[in-house]
């Protein structure tokens, strides 16, 4: 059965106690914190299979785990205290979709692929990953493996469009498409106004 949330809002109030919603999709919905950023937690602000339309932002700790065939398009996932998505072994199933996100300085990896099994299913187009600039963290990082092994097991990584990370891949190649951006695509990133310029 499916089962749907619509326009949440979700105010972490400085906890990262997050929002658990294995077998549910959230659509039009925010999750933040009304705290400052005074540091990370291990648990998401968001662990569910469907995440459509949401604007995830300014969490303190890590922002979406993927748990079951999950889908994830169309947010903004921003400015969050970790990981932007995490890509974990609950999520290595058919089905896998991470499309039309913007994904914008989070403090950790934009998309954290932990298990290389997951690369032959999940599929990852039309993003938009940007200003991830804290030291060690990517645009795209795997968690095992080297990017030559990787590059053999990769289903459909392309299409992605990146600007201003550190490194924009770990342990993965670039998608034959993908693009990289000279110049900020933002109106105004700084007041959270991700539309393009």
């Amino acid at each position: 059965m499916l089962r749907i949330v619509y326009i949440y809002i979700y105010d972490q109030n400085g906890y990262d106690a997050g929002f658990t919603a294995s077998g549910y999709n959230l659509v039009g919905c925010e999750v933040f914190s009304s705290a400052s950023k005074i540091g990370t937690n291990a648990n998401y602000a968001v662990l569910s299979s469907g995440v459509t339309s949401c604007n995830i932002h300014d969490c303190i700790g890590p922002a979406v785990s993927l748990s079951g065939a999950a889908i994830v398009k169309n947010n903004i996932i921003a400015k969050n205290g970790g990981t932007g998505i995490n890509v974990s072994a609950f999520a290595a199933n058919p089905g896998t979709d991470i499309s039309g996100n913007t994904i914008d300085a989070n403090t950790g990896s934009a998309v954290v692929i932990a298990v290389q099994n997951a690369l032959a299913i999940a599929r990852m187009f039309n993003n938009l990953i940007t200003n991830h600039v804290t030291g060690s963290i990517y645009g795209i990082t795997v968690s095992a493996g080297t990017q030559e092994i990787n590059y053999r097991i990769k289903n459909f990584i392309d299409y992605n469009t990146f600007y201003n990370n550190t490194a924009h891949y770990n342990a993965i190649s670039p998608g034959a498409h993908d693009t990289v951006l000279s110049s900020n695509p933002y109106i105004g990133q700084g007041t959270e106004n991700y539309t393009l310029a």
